[in-house]
């Protein structure tokens, strides 16, 4: 299993095509929270039975990834997910259920 960083929106358009069919998605965030509103979102990471990868968010658009993951026809792991929960919510335009 290879571990892309991905910083163009062509890779990161291609992720979400193959992870778009995974019955598992796990995913985490790095983001920084001090003198913000709503947190800055750095870095988010990325894993199925069959990826792994690192997503450059403030390089690119990653709005195909929240929907994916907010489709909910998939288990998606998550730790700590307050925040990227957030993320989700604010990038589909949604409230919580």
């Amino acid at each position: 299993m290879t571990s892309p960083i991905i910083t163009r929106q062509r890779d990161l358009d291609e992720l979400c095509k193959r992870i778009e069919s995974a019955d598992l998605i796990g995913f985490d965030t790095e983001f920084v929270s001090e003198d913000t509103f709503h947190p800055e979102l750095c870095l988010i990471q990325v894993v199925t039975p069959t990826e792994l990868a690192v997503v450059d968010p403030q390089a690119l658009d990653v709005r195909a990834f929240w929907q994916i993951l907010a489709r909910g026809d998939h288990t998606t792991v998550l730790h700590a997910g307050r925040e990227e929960l957030s993320f989700i919510l604010r990038a589909v335009k949604t409230r919580r259920r």
